[in-house]
Protein backbone atom coordinates (compact mmCIF):
# COMPACT_ATOMS: atom_id res chain seq x y z
CA UNK A 1 0.00 0.00 0.00
CA UNK A 2 1.43 3.46 -0.74
CA UNK A 3 1.51 5.22 2.16
CA UNK A 4 0.18 9.01 1.74
CA UNK A 5 -1.00 9.78 5.14
CA UNK A 6 1.53 11.96 5.61
CA UNK A 7 1.20 14.09 2.65
CA UNK A 8 -2.49 14.52 3.37
CA UNK A 9 -4.28 15.91 6.37
CA UNK A 10 -8.13 15.99 7.78
CA UNK A 11 -10.21 15.99 10.17
CA UNK A 12 -12.13 13.07 11.94
CA UNK A 13 -15.40 13.01 10.33
CA UNK A 14 -18.50 11.95 12.55
CA UNK A 15 -21.09 9.65 10.23
CA UNK A 16 -24.30 9.28 11.51
CA UNK A 17 -26.36 6.33 10.71
CA UNK A 18 -29.37 7.35 8.60
CA UNK A 19 -32.64 7.01 9.86
CA UNK A 20 -33.60 3.51 8.06
CA UNK A 21 -37.57 3.76 7.94
CA UNK A 22 -36.82 6.78 5.54
CA UNK A 23 -34.66 4.86 3.48
CA UNK A 24 -36.04 4.01 -0.29
CA UNK A 25 -35.87 0.59 -1.55
CA UNK A 26 -34.65 0.51 -5.93
CA UNK A 27 -38.13 -0.49 -7.96
CA UNK A 28 -36.13 -2.79 -10.16
CA UNK A 29 -33.67 -4.29 -7.79
CA UNK A 30 -34.35 -3.42 -4.29
CA UNK A 31 -31.51 -1.94 -3.36
CA UNK A 32 -30.97 1.16 -1.79
CA UNK A 33 -32.51 3.91 -3.69
CA UNK A 34 -30.41 6.99 -4.27
CA UNK A 35 -33.31 9.21 -5.44
CA UNK A 36 -35.68 9.24 -8.02
CA UNK A 37 -34.18 8.64 -11.57
CA UNK A 38 -36.56 8.24 -15.08
CA UNK A 39 -39.67 8.89 -13.11
CA UNK A 40 -39.02 5.95 -10.72
CA UNK A 41 -36.87 5.43 -7.29
CA UNK A 42 -34.19 3.71 -8.48
CA UNK A 43 -30.08 3.14 -7.08
CA UNK A 44 -27.61 4.65 -8.88
CA UNK A 45 -26.80 1.17 -10.59
CA UNK A 46 -29.83 0.41 -12.33
CA UNK A 47 -29.96 4.33 -13.15
CA UNK A 48 -27.02 3.58 -15.12
CA UNK A 49 -27.29 0.67 -16.40
CA UNK A 50 -30.73 2.22 -18.11
CA UNK A 51 -29.45 5.15 -19.44
CA UNK A 52 -26.65 3.25 -21.16
CA UNK A 53 -29.05 0.80 -22.35
CA UNK A 54 -31.37 3.65 -23.71
CA UNK A 55 -28.31 5.86 -25.22
CA UNK A 56 -26.48 2.97 -27.18
CA UNK A 57 -30.00 1.31 -28.41
CA UNK A 58 -28.50 -2.22 -26.40
CA UNK A 59 -30.63 -4.77 -27.33
CA UNK A 60 -30.11 -8.23 -25.16
CA UNK A 61 -30.97 -11.56 -25.12
CA UNK A 62 -32.08 -13.35 -22.61
CA UNK A 63 -30.56 -17.29 -22.30
CA UNK A 64 -33.22 -18.79 -19.74
CA UNK A 65 -37.00 -18.25 -20.47
CA UNK A 66 -37.16 -14.56 -19.60
CA UNK A 67 -38.30 -14.83 -16.68
CA UNK A 68 -34.21 -14.33 -14.22
CA UNK A 69 -34.69 -13.37 -10.95
CA UNK A 70 -33.59 -9.58 -10.65
CA UNK A 71 -32.38 -8.65 -7.15
CA UNK A 72 -29.54 -6.80 -5.66
CA UNK A 73 -27.56 -9.91 -5.67
CA UNK A 74 -28.59 -11.59 -9.27
CA UNK A 75 -28.83 -8.10 -11.35
CA UNK A 76 -25.86 -8.26 -13.11
CA UNK A 77 -26.22 -11.56 -14.82
CA UNK A 78 -28.82 -11.18 -16.78
CA UNK A 79 -29.44 -7.68 -18.71
CA UNK A 80 -31.97 -8.93 -20.57
CA UNK A 81 -34.18 -9.08 -17.60
CA UNK A 82 -32.37 -6.32 -15.76
CA UNK A 83 -33.98 -4.04 -18.71
CA UNK A 84 -37.56 -6.03 -18.55
CA UNK A 85 -37.34 -4.96 -15.23
CA UNK A 86 -36.99 -1.24 -15.56
CA UNK A 87 -39.34 -0.95 -18.04
CA UNK A 88 -41.87 -3.22 -16.35
CA UNK A 89 -41.40 -0.70 -13.43
CA UNK A 90 -42.55 2.45 -15.56
CA UNK A 91 -38.87 3.76 -16.18
CA UNK A 92 -39.13 6.09 -18.55
CA UNK A 93 -36.48 5.61 -22.13
CA UNK A 94 -37.92 8.84 -23.67
CA UNK A 95 -36.12 10.58 -20.15
CA UNK A 96 -33.19 9.63 -20.84
CA UNK A 97 -33.73 10.84 -24.45
CA UNK A 98 -34.32 14.40 -23.15
CA UNK A 99 -31.73 14.79 -20.91
CA UNK A 100 -28.87 16.89 -21.26
CA UNK A 101 -25.75 15.70 -22.74
CA UNK A 102 -22.84 16.28 -20.52
CA UNK A 103 -20.35 18.79 -21.46
CA UNK A 104 -18.87 17.34 -24.33
CA UNK A 105 -21.87 17.92 -26.46
CA UNK A 106 -22.45 16.35 -29.96
CA UNK A 107 -24.78 12.94 -29.37
CA UNK A 108 -23.35 10.32 -27.96
CA UNK A 109 -21.96 7.20 -30.08
CA UNK A 110 -20.63 4.56 -28.28
CA UNK A 111 -18.46 2.61 -30.14
CA UNK A 112 -16.00 -0.38 -29.77
CA UNK A 113 -12.45 1.01 -31.05
CA UNK A 114 -11.04 -0.58 -33.63
CA UNK A 115 -7.81 -2.75 -33.86
CA UNK A 116 -6.30 -0.84 -36.14
CA UNK A 117 -6.34 2.34 -34.49
CA UNK A 118 -5.36 1.21 -31.63
CA UNK A 119 -2.35 -0.46 -32.74
CA UNK A 120 -1.20 2.83 -34.37
CA UNK A 121 -1.23 4.42 -30.69
CA UNK A 122 2.56 5.71 -29.93
CA UNK A 123 3.99 7.72 -27.37
CA UNK A 124 4.91 11.20 -27.19
CA UNK A 125 7.89 12.78 -29.25
CA UNK A 126 11.16 11.24 -27.18
CA UNK A 127 12.41 14.49 -27.03
CA UNK A 128 9.49 16.07 -25.50
CA UNK A 129 9.44 13.91 -22.45
CA UNK A 130 13.44 13.10 -22.48
CA UNK A 131 13.81 17.10 -22.03
CA UNK A 132 11.08 17.24 -19.07
CA UNK A 133 12.40 14.20 -16.80
CA UNK A 134 15.86 15.44 -17.17
CA UNK A 135 14.85 18.88 -15.89
CA UNK A 136 14.07 17.49 -12.70
CA UNK A 137 16.95 14.74 -13.00
CA UNK A 138 19.66 17.10 -13.43
CA UNK A 139 19.60 19.20 -10.47
CA UNK A 140 19.23 16.77 -7.87
CA UNK A 141 21.40 13.42 -9.52
CA UNK A 142 19.99 10.05 -9.42
CA UNK A 143 20.78 8.59 -6.63
CA UNK A 144 24.11 9.62 -7.00
CA UNK A 145 24.53 7.81 -11.00
CA UNK A 146 26.21 9.37 -12.91
CA UNK A 147 24.10 10.75 -15.95
CA UNK A 148 26.66 10.15 -18.84
CA UNK A 149 27.60 6.90 -17.24
CA UNK A 150 26.20 4.60 -20.26
CA UNK A 151 27.37 1.50 -17.99
CA UNK A 152 24.30 2.18 -15.66
CA UNK A 153 21.69 0.27 -15.88
CA UNK A 154 19.84 3.80 -15.19
CA UNK A 155 22.49 6.17 -17.00
CA UNK A 156 19.84 8.72 -17.32
CA UNK A 157 16.35 10.14 -17.51
CA UNK A 158 15.92 9.60 -21.24
CA UNK A 159 17.37 6.45 -21.39
CA UNK A 160 15.74 4.72 -18.31
CA UNK A 161 11.88 5.96 -19.15
CA UNK A 162 11.90 6.13 -22.84
CA UNK A 163 11.57 3.22 -25.47
CA UNK A 164 14.93 2.57 -26.90
CA UNK A 165 13.70 1.50 -30.26
CA UNK A 166 10.77 1.54 -32.03
CA UNK A 167 8.00 -1.26 -31.65
CA UNK A 168 5.99 -3.19 -34.47
CA UNK A 169 2.82 -4.93 -33.35
CA UNK A 170 2.33 -7.01 -36.65
CA UNK A 171 6.35 -8.24 -35.59
CA UNK A 172 4.85 -9.23 -32.26
CA UNK A 173 2.42 -12.76 -32.04
CA UNK A 174 -1.12 -11.84 -30.91
CA UNK A 175 -2.04 -13.38 -27.56
CA UNK A 176 -4.01 -16.44 -28.87
CA UNK A 177 -0.69 -17.08 -31.17
CA UNK A 178 0.86 -16.82 -27.30
CA UNK A 179 -1.36 -19.05 -25.96
CA UNK A 180 0.17 -21.81 -28.79
CA UNK A 181 -3.52 -23.07 -29.85
CA UNK A 182 -4.02 -21.58 -32.92
CA UNK A 183 -8.24 -22.79 -32.60
CA UNK A 184 -8.50 -20.61 -29.83
CA UNK A 185 -11.65 -18.42 -30.38
CA UNK A 186 -11.20 -14.35 -29.08
CA UNK A 187 -14.48 -14.02 -27.66
CA UNK A 188 -16.39 -13.25 -24.27
CA UNK A 189 -19.61 -13.84 -25.08
CA UNK A 190 -21.85 -14.21 -28.53
CA UNK A 191 -21.70 -10.13 -29.26
CA UNK A 192 -19.33 -9.46 -31.89
CA UNK A 193 -18.32 -6.07 -30.39
CA UNK A 194 -17.01 -8.32 -27.53
CA UNK A 195 -14.20 -9.90 -29.91
CA UNK A 196 -13.06 -6.50 -30.68
CA UNK A 197 -12.91 -5.26 -27.24
CA UNK A 198 -10.89 -9.21 -26.42
CA UNK A 199 -8.06 -8.49 -29.41
CA UNK A 200 -7.98 -4.62 -27.88
CA UNK A 201 -7.49 -5.86 -24.37
CA UNK A 202 -4.32 -8.16 -25.95
CA UNK A 203 -2.91 -5.61 -27.75
CA UNK A 204 -3.17 -2.87 -24.38
CA UNK A 205 -1.30 -6.12 -22.11
CA UNK A 206 1.47 -6.51 -25.14
CA UNK A 207 2.04 -2.92 -25.00
CA UNK A 208 1.98 -2.96 -21.37
CA UNK A 209 4.55 -5.62 -20.99
CA UNK A 210 6.38 -3.91 -24.06
CA UNK A 211 6.95 -1.16 -22.29
CA UNK A 212 8.87 -2.55 -19.57
CA UNK A 213 11.62 -4.18 -21.81
CA UNK A 214 12.21 -0.97 -23.58
CA UNK A 215 13.24 0.77 -19.63
CA UNK A 216 16.75 -0.48 -19.31
CA UNK A 217 16.45 -0.82 -15.64
CA UNK A 218 14.27 -3.24 -15.55
CA UNK A 219 16.21 -5.02 -18.48
CA UNK A 220 19.26 -5.15 -16.37
CA UNK A 221 17.63 -7.24 -13.62
CA UNK A 222 17.91 -10.92 -13.40
CA UNK A 223 14.81 -13.29 -15.11
CA UNK A 224 13.54 -14.23 -12.30
CA UNK A 225 12.82 -11.12 -10.87
CA UNK A 226 11.44 -9.66 -13.88
CA UNK A 227 8.74 -12.54 -14.17
CA UNK A 228 8.11 -11.93 -10.36
CA UNK A 229 7.48 -8.11 -10.63
CA UNK A 230 5.32 -8.81 -14.06
CA UNK A 231 3.13 -11.59 -12.00
CA UNK A 232 2.26 -9.16 -9.68
CA UNK A 233 1.64 -6.06 -11.33
CA UNK A 234 0.67 -6.35 -15.11
CA UNK A 235 -2.86 -5.73 -13.57
CA UNK A 236 -2.38 -2.48 -12.37
CA UNK A 237 0.12 -1.56 -15.55
CA UNK A 238 -2.98 -2.77 -18.02
CA UNK A 239 -5.01 -0.23 -16.52
CA UNK A 240 -2.71 2.12 -16.29
CA UNK A 241 -1.69 1.57 -19.82
CA UNK A 242 -5.40 1.47 -20.60
CA UNK A 243 -6.24 5.20 -19.17
CA UNK A 244 -2.56 6.56 -21.09
CA UNK A 245 -4.19 5.03 -24.36
CA UNK A 246 -7.82 6.22 -23.55
CA UNK A 247 -9.35 2.58 -24.45
CA UNK A 248 -12.36 0.87 -23.35
CA UNK A 249 -14.16 3.91 -22.53
CA UNK A 250 -16.34 6.10 -24.23
CA UNK A 251 -14.84 9.81 -23.45
CA UNK A 252 -18.27 11.59 -23.67
CA UNK A 253 -18.66 9.40 -20.31
CA UNK A 254 -15.90 10.71 -18.06
CA UNK A 255 -17.97 12.15 -15.83
CA UNK A 256 -20.99 10.01 -16.00
CA UNK A 257 -21.19 8.40 -12.52
CA UNK A 258 -23.83 5.93 -13.38
CA UNK A 259 -22.02 3.10 -13.64
CA UNK A 260 -23.41 -0.49 -12.39
CA UNK A 261 -21.16 -2.88 -9.88
CA UNK A 262 -20.41 -5.50 -12.81
CA UNK A 263 -16.97 -6.30 -12.82
CA UNK A 264 -16.52 -4.43 -16.57
CA UNK A 265 -17.99 -1.38 -14.68
CA UNK A 266 -16.04 -1.35 -12.34
CA UNK A 267 -12.88 -1.85 -14.85
CA UNK A 268 -14.57 1.20 -16.47
CA UNK A 269 -14.67 3.47 -13.35
CA UNK A 270 -11.13 2.93 -12.67
CA UNK A 271 -9.72 4.50 -16.39
CA UNK A 272 -12.30 7.37 -15.21
CA UNK A 273 -10.42 8.04 -12.36
CA UNK A 274 -7.08 8.60 -14.19
CA UNK A 275 -8.61 10.40 -17.34
CA UNK A 276 -10.53 12.79 -15.15
CA UNK A 277 -7.05 13.89 -13.47
CA UNK A 278 -5.39 15.19 -16.72
CA UNK A 279 -1.79 12.78 -16.12
CA UNK A 280 0.63 13.55 -18.25
CA UNK A 281 2.75 11.50 -19.87
CA UNK A 282 5.22 12.02 -17.56
CA UNK A 283 3.61 11.15 -14.84
CA UNK A 284 2.02 7.95 -15.99
CA UNK A 285 5.97 6.86 -16.67
CA UNK A 286 6.49 7.54 -13.17
CA UNK A 287 3.68 5.64 -11.78
CA UNK A 288 4.25 2.77 -14.13
CA UNK A 289 7.92 2.75 -12.33
CA UNK A 290 6.50 3.18 -9.30
CA UNK A 291 4.05 0.26 -9.94
CA UNK A 292 6.47 -2.12 -11.43
CA UNK A 293 9.44 -1.65 -9.04
CA UNK A 294 6.43 -1.84 -5.81
CA UNK A 295 6.88 -5.40 -4.04
CA UNK A 296 3.48 -4.99 -1.47
CA UNK A 297 3.45 -8.69 -1.19
CA UNK A 298 7.31 -9.20 0.17
CA UNK A 299 7.90 -11.98 -2.85
CA UNK A 300 11.79 -13.75 -2.87
CA UNK A 301 13.54 -11.93 -5.41
CA UNK A 302 16.83 -12.71 -6.36
CA UNK A 303 18.02 -8.51 -5.96
CA UNK A 304 15.59 -6.82 -3.61
CA UNK A 305 17.36 -4.14 -2.63
CA UNK A 306 18.11 -2.91 -6.10
CA UNK A 307 14.40 -3.10 -7.04
CA UNK A 308 13.50 -1.08 -3.71
CA UNK A 309 16.41 1.66 -4.33
CA UNK A 310 14.64 1.92 -8.37
CA UNK A 311 10.79 2.20 -6.40
CA UNK A 312 12.41 4.99 -4.27
CA UNK A 313 14.06 6.65 -7.58
CA UNK A 314 11.22 6.50 -9.36
CA UNK A 315 9.16 8.00 -6.00
CA UNK A 316 11.59 10.72 -5.79
CA UNK A 317 10.99 11.92 -9.26
CA UNK A 318 7.68 12.08 -9.15
CA UNK A 319 7.93 14.14 -6.36
CA UNK A 320 10.56 16.55 -8.06
CA UNK A 321 8.17 16.76 -11.21
CA UNK A 322 5.44 17.63 -9.15
CA UNK A 323 6.45 19.72 -6.24
CA UNK A 324 5.74 22.97 -8.27
CA UNK A 325 2.56 22.47 -8.76
CA UNK A 326 -0.32 24.62 -6.95
CA UNK A 327 -1.73 21.88 -4.97
CA UNK A 328 -1.11 18.63 -3.45
CA UNK A 329 -0.35 16.63 -6.99
CA UNK A 330 2.10 14.07 -5.39
CA UNK A 331 -0.50 13.11 -2.81
CA UNK A 332 -3.12 13.23 -5.24
CA UNK A 333 -1.40 10.68 -7.67
CA UNK A 334 -0.64 8.53 -4.77
CA UNK A 335 -3.68 8.25 -3.23
CA UNK A 336 -5.22 7.44 -7.04
CA UNK A 337 -2.28 4.38 -6.67
CA UNK A 338 -3.38 3.33 -3.91
CA UNK A 339 -6.84 3.18 -4.36
CA UNK A 340 -6.13 1.49 -7.66
CA UNK A 341 -4.22 -1.43 -5.44
CA UNK A 342 -7.31 -1.72 -3.19
CA UNK A 343 -9.94 -1.97 -6.38
CA UNK A 344 -7.74 -4.21 -7.88
CA UNK A 345 -8.47 -7.27 -6.12
CA UNK A 346 -12.04 -6.83 -6.79
CA UNK A 347 -11.82 -7.82 -10.36
CA UNK A 348 -10.50 -10.06 -12.50
CA UNK A 349 -9.33 -8.62 -15.46
CA UNK A 350 -7.76 -12.11 -16.54
CA UNK A 351 -11.31 -13.09 -16.54
CA UNK A 352 -12.76 -10.45 -18.10
CA UNK A 353 -10.34 -10.14 -20.88
CA UNK A 354 -8.58 -13.15 -21.55
CA UNK A 355 -10.64 -16.08 -20.14
CA UNK A 356 -10.85 -17.26 -23.89
CA UNK A 357 -7.02 -17.88 -23.10
CA UNK A 358 -6.69 -19.16 -19.63
CA UNK A 359 -9.39 -21.98 -19.93
CA UNK A 360 -6.37 -23.61 -21.99
CA UNK A 361 -2.89 -22.19 -20.44
CA UNK A 362 -2.50 -20.25 -16.93
CA UNK A 363 -2.42 -16.43 -16.38
CA UNK A 364 0.79 -16.98 -15.34
CA UNK A 365 1.98 -19.02 -18.51
CA UNK A 366 0.66 -16.96 -20.55
CA UNK A 367 2.70 -14.12 -18.98
CA UNK A 368 5.71 -15.77 -19.38
CA UNK A 369 5.06 -16.54 -23.34
CA UNK A 370 4.44 -13.21 -23.92
CA UNK A 371 7.61 -12.19 -22.33
CA UNK A 372 9.39 -15.11 -24.15
CA UNK A 373 7.82 -13.37 -27.57
CA UNK A 374 8.81 -9.79 -26.82
CA UNK A 375 12.46 -10.26 -25.63
CA UNK A 376 12.89 -11.78 -28.96
CA UNK A 377 12.08 -8.60 -30.64
CA UNK A 378 13.25 -5.81 -28.31
CA UNK A 379 16.94 -6.62 -27.13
Amino acid sequence: MYNVASLMSSSPIQIVPPNRRNISLCSVCGDKASGKHYGVMSCDGCRGFFKRSVRRKLEYKCKGDSACQVDVNRRNQCQACRFQRCLAVKMKPNAVQNERIPRHGSKRVMQTPSVSRVQSWTPPAVGYVAESLNKVMMPFGFRNIPMNNTSSPIWSASQMFLPQQSFNISKCSTSSDISNNDETQISINEDNSSRVLCEIASFVLLESIRWLYSVPSFKALNEFDQLVLVEQSWSMLFILTSAEMKKFIDQNEIDDSGDDDSPYQLFQSMIKEFMIHSIDQNEYTLMKLIVIFNNPKRHELHDPLIIEKYHKDALFMLNEYTKNSKYRRLAELLMLLSNLQEKIVQINLDKIFFQHLINRISMKNLLHNIIRHLTAFVQ
